[in-house]
């Protein structure tokens, strides 16, 4: 269950399409890891998207009944979570770099931030590179486009300012 909250946020990105911004290393930099998931996201969450997809978490681990399946397991090194100010930071490893959201506890469930460049893409892909070093990655078609970033603390806290983070899913906690 603790496995799920990682992959779970992972797979419902991948839903509304996967970020454009991928990490070198989990954000934000120089900031130690948690140990266990946070005790206010523990329980059992259903989307409040069309999809009423269910997350179960606990201390170490998260599982969803999405399609695919997906769980995350933080004593295997492929999902990481840190903090900054009163965020939660999830790192889920994509082989090479990581992909990277915030979480937040809602009186309600939680919510899950990812980067989108839906809208505006010139716009925002310009401020971006404005705050830190960005390289352009291209799959073997070249039919789509990643960005790689691997920017400081400081520049992670200016992307989230800057509202790169504007992908939100909600989540209703049932138990």
């Amino acid at each position: 269950m603790k496995k799920l909250l990682p992959y779970a946020l992972l797979w419902l990105v991948f839903l509304t399409s996967c970020s454009p911004v991928i990490f070198k290393k989990t954000q934000p930099r120089d900031t130690e890891a948690l140990r266990s998931i946070p005790a206010q996201f523990i329980g059992t969450y259903v989307s409040e998207e069309e999809l009423k997809d269910t997350i179960t978490i606990d201390a170490h681990a998260f599982t969803s009944n999405g399609i695919p399946p997906i769980a995350g397991n933080m004593t295997d090194g492929k999902t990481v979570i840190k903090t900054l100010a009163d965020n939660y930071i999830l790192n889920t490893s994509t082989g090479k770099y990581w992909e990277t959201f915030i979480v937040r506890a809602t009186p309600n469930g939680l919510t899950v931030a990812s980067i989108s460049f839906e809208e505006e893409k010139q716009t925002k892909l310009s401020k971006l590179v404005s705050i830190t070093k960005v390289k352009q990655i291209k799959d073997k078609d070249h039919a789509k486009i990643t960005y790689l970033i691997n920017p400081t603390k400081e520049e992670f806290e200016k992307i989230m300012a800057s509202g790169f983070f504007n992908q939100v899913m909600k989540f209703r906690k049932i138990k």
